[in-house]
């Protein structure tokens, strides 16, 4: 009985390792030495793909209270509570946070440069207002797709507003 609990306490924290969580995190988390997480990343060879390397940069962006570590955190909840926590709902969840991050980055692009431009052929329209519209709906998609809700209140402007 007591090899399961310790099994289970390490897959555990070996999802959280890939999803980002830091090695003092799980370390706390699991009520473990920090040497001994890294024992077990070493021993094991946990990974972590690009996306996960970058996780110190997740805590930028701030929606509802919540960075995006959080964010993932709260989806792959919702999987586990309907039973569809799997390799590829956790690919969509990144997917759904890779979308989320371009959503900021052109609406903050829209924010500095306004919907139209100056270029050296003359006056054009920003590109990151389609953009953004289009991360937004793959957002949705993911979501819709993998049957959760979403938990943050993005407020959609109205981009084909006249200027």
């Amino acid at each position: 009985m007591k090899d399961v609990k310790k099994i289970k306490k390490y897959q555990e924290a070996e999802k959280d390792y890939v999803l980002g969580m830091s090695i003092p995190e799980i370390s706390r988390k699991y009520s473990v030495k920090e040497a001994t997480v890294k024992t077990w990343i070493k021993r094991h060879r946990w990974k972590r793909t690009e996306i996960q390397k970058k996780s110190d940069k997740q805590t930028e962006i701030i929606i509802d209270g919540k960075n995006l570590y959080q964010i993932r955190e709260e989806l792959l909840n919702q999987l586990e509570i309907i039973g569809k926590k799997n390799i590829q709902s956790i690919i969509e969840i990144e997917s759904y946070i890779d979308s989320l991050k371009d959503y900021y980055k052109y609406k903050n692009d829209l924010d500095e440069r306004g919907h139209l431009i100056e270029t050296k052929k003359g006056i054009k329209h920003n590109e990151s207002a389609a953009l953004k519209t289009k991360s937004s709906n793959e957002r949705r998609k993911i979501l819709e797709f993998l049957g959760l809700n979403d938990i943050i209140t993005v407020k959609e402007e109205d981009d084909d507003e006249e200027l």
